[in-house]
This record gives C-alpha cells, structure tokens and sequence, in this order.
C-alpha cells in the first residue's frame, strides 16, 4: 500500500491513518528472517508477517491505529 501511494503522489505531503485487524509481525526491509525468535513468530498461526519497505527492526503490531 505505502509503495502504491508513493507511486501515485506527484508532489505533495500524503497523511494516511490504517490499523491492524490482526496481530501482524512487521519486518524492516533487510531484517534477516533466519533469526531464531523472528522465525519462531513467522511459523505460528496466529501471527501475519509482513515486510515494510523501510528498514528498521521487527514490531509486533495490533489493536492500535497507525498514522503515516
């Protein structure tokens, strides 16, 4: 989604608001998912993973309203 809206902006600040409907484990863009805790949560059925296109660490995420 942020790499769509990134796309369709020509010039000009974007504010979005989203949330999580579940549980989601976000990784930063070169995490290395071989890490031992990080494929422990990737493996479990009750977590989505997802990979940002920034960098950064892993944050668990959910029941909380993000801004961007």
């Amino acid at each position: 989604m942020n790499e769509a809206l990134l796309s369709s902006v020509e010039e000009g600040p974007v504010f979005r608001i989203y949330g999580w409907n579940e549980w989601t484990l976000s990784l930063g863009r070169f995490q290395d998912t071989n890490d031992g805790l990080l494929s422990s949560f990737a493996r479990a059925p009750s977590f989505s993973v997802v990979r940002r296109m920034t960098g950064g660490g892993a944050i668990l995420q959910g029941g909380e309203l993000i801004y961007s």
